[in-house]
């Protein structure tokens, strides 16, 4: 349980700081704000390796937090002139295996984000300093060889965001970040892992004709603990589009569950989503004719393969695409014809056994 507050305190705060840091580059730097860099492709995964703690203000492990490592995944789902879909997924660590503790979507600039920056903004560094802000050129040794880097710190009251960038690419390599909470201290780092371009077979395909809609889906969501009843609870998702261009959505889900009050949690849907697309191109999944293997991540050894390819019972031409490493297993079934998630079933480990939620599209 401490691990998953802690994840969602941790992706909280990568959100209020790429909040924070996108808006003050941007004004800083609006001639490099759109223009996708060149290595930005629908597809482009990141990996970083994501340590989590609560500190007590005068220093050591908070006596109310604790701390937590995880892998932190950014995928790229789709790139336009002034857009980058980006796809965050947080691994946690549970029997040995990796499995996706939380996520969310954004809308990043290609040209200015906390995760990458237009290199063409290290000519100059006199133009990030300020009060309370500074940044430096320097070597790193990372990997086995010396990047040249730029480190960009801004410190106030009981906060630090540090930022390290390679200069060639603009990459982010390591962040730092520390804020207050009450008598403690929130930190978060990252370090850089991997870049990597996912295969998808539907990688170039357009989106569907028709645009999304409100949709609900309705089901359950079980715990369960060997020795002990268990008692399936009502949990029902509406799904609202917020925002939408020619390659990707941006969508508001609000969580109902009873007994819970609702949450609300913003994620994307783009034309090179692996995972947990709420629509996938008809064209490409026609191509999906039989079970196969699709990728397989070195990082979380996640495999994502087409696990069924196949009529319903009630005639829906259908294919399912599964996630799993072991450690957990997603399954997201997506009417053929349509590209239209129908169905989703989530099953992750908890400290006894496994959680599964159940999801049908209602309308």
């Amino acid at each position: 349980m401490t691990r998953r507050i802690l994840a969602v305190v941790f992706l909280l705060f990568l959100a209020l700081s790429s909040m924070m840091s996108y808006s003050l580059w941007e004004s800083y730097f609006p001639e490099y704000v759109n223009g996708p860099l060149p290595w930005m492709a629908p597809g482009l995964r990141l990996s970083y390796r994501a340590d989590i703690a609560v500190m007590k203000r005068g220093g050591g492990l908070s006596d109310t937090g604790g701390s937590g490592t995880g892998i932190q995944q950014m995928d790229l789902v789709a790139v336009e002139q002034d857009s980058v879909a980006l796809l965050s997924t947080y691994f946690m660590t549970m029997n040995g295996g990796y499995y996706p503790g939380t996520s969310f979507g954004t809308l990043e600039k290609p040209g200015i984000s906390d995760f990458w920056l237009n290199p063409e903004v290290f000519k100059d560094l006199s133009r990030f300093n300020s009060d309370n802000t500074t940044a430096m050129a320097m070597p790193l040794q990372f990997g086995g060889q010396t990047l040249q880097i730029v480190r960009i710190e801004t410190t106030g009251v009981d906060t630090k965001h540090v930022h390290a960038y390679d200069t060639a690419s603009g990459l982010l390599i390591y962040s730092l970040i520390q804020a207050p909470s009450g008598a403690d201290i929130h930190q978060s780092y990252m370090e850089f892992i991997s870049a990597r371009y996912i295969d998808l077979p539907w990688a170039n395909s357009p989106r569907p004709s028709w645009s999304m809609a409100e949709s609900l889906y309705g089901g359950t969501y079980t715990i369960n603990i060997p020795g002990s009843y268990t008692t399936p609870s009502q949990m029902q998702v509406n799904v609202t589009p917020v925002k939408s261009s020619q390659s990707w959505d941006l969508i508001k889900m609000t969580i109902s569950q009873y007994g819970i009050l609702p949450s609300e949690v913003t994620t994307v849907t783009g034309i090179a989503q692996i995972s947990g697309a709420f629509w996938l191109c008809p064209q490409a999944l026609k191509s999906l004719n039989r079970v196969q293997t699709i990728d397989q991540d070195p990082v979380t050894g996640v495999v994502a393969e087409v696990a069924f390819a196949g009529k319903l019972q009630d005639g829906t031409n259908a294919i399912m695409l599964q996630m799993s490493n072991g450690t957990y297993m997603n399954q997201y079934l997506y009417d053929q014809s349509t590209g239209r998630l129908i169905y989703i079933k989530l099953q992750s480990p908890n400290s006894l056994s496994y959680n599964v939620t159940e999801l049908s599209l209602i309308r």
